[in-house]
C-alpha cells in the first residue's frame, strides 16, 4: 500500500482541489450576498448621516444664541449675589431687635403679673361693692315709698303749711 499512496496522491489533491473549489463557489456567492447586505446597510447609514448632519446644524443654530443668555444669566447672578450681601448684617440686626423685643415682652409679664397680684385682693371688695350698687335700686324704691308715706303722714297735721 505504501506504493498506492504515491500514486494516488495526484488523484486526491485534485479531488481536494474540486471540492475546495466548490467550496469558494459557495463562499463566492456568501460574500456576494454579504456585500450587497453591507453596500445596503452603508446606504442607510450614510441617509442617517445627513439626517443627523441635519439636526447637528439645526441643534447648532439653536444653542447660537446660549453663551449671550449665559452671560446675561451671570451678569444678573452677580446682581443677586451684591444684592444679597447685606443680607445677613440685616438679619443679624433683626435677631438683635427680636431679642430686644423678648426682653420687653419679659419685663412687661413680669409688670402684669404683679399687677395681678396686687389687684387680686381687692377682688372680693370688688365685689361685696357691685353687690351693694346693685341691690341699691330696689332699697332706693323702699325709702322714696318710704318718704312718700311720711309726707302723707305729715300732710295730715294740722301745724304743716300745705302748699
Amino acid at each position: 500500500m505504501a506504493l498506492s499512496d504515491p500514486l494516488t496522491l495526484p488523484l486526491r489533491a485534485a479531488e481536494a482541489v474540486v471540492g475546495i473549489a466548490g467550496d469558494l463557489r459557495g463562499v463566492r456567492s456568501d460574500v456576494g450576498d454579504l456585500r450587497a447586505g453591507v453596500l445596503g446597510e452603508v446606504a442607510v447609514l450614510t441617509g442617517g448621516m445627513g439626517a443627523l448632519l441635519d439636526e447637528i446644524r439645526g441643534l447648532r443654530g439653536d444653542l447660537s444664541a446660549l453663551p449671550e443668555g449665559v452671560e446675561a444669566l451671570g451678569r444678573k447672578v452677580d446682581g443677586l449675589r451684591a444684592d444679597l450681601s447685606a443680607l445677613p448684617a440685616g438679619v443679624e440686626a433683626l435677631g438683635r431687635r427680636l431679642d430686644g423685643l423678648r426682653a420687653d415682652l419679659g419685663s412687661m409679664a413680669r409688670d402684669v403679673a404683679s399687677a395681678s397680684a396686687s389687684v387680686e385682693p381687692m377682688d372680693d371688695d370688688l365685689s361685696r361693692v357691685e353687690t351693694a350698687v346693685l341691690s341699691l335700686p330696689s332699697k332706693l324704691d323702699e325709702m322714696t315709698a318710704q318718704l312718700d308715706q311720711l309726707r302723707s303722714d305729715l300732710a295730715g297735721l294740722p301745724f304743716v303749711s300745705k302748699g
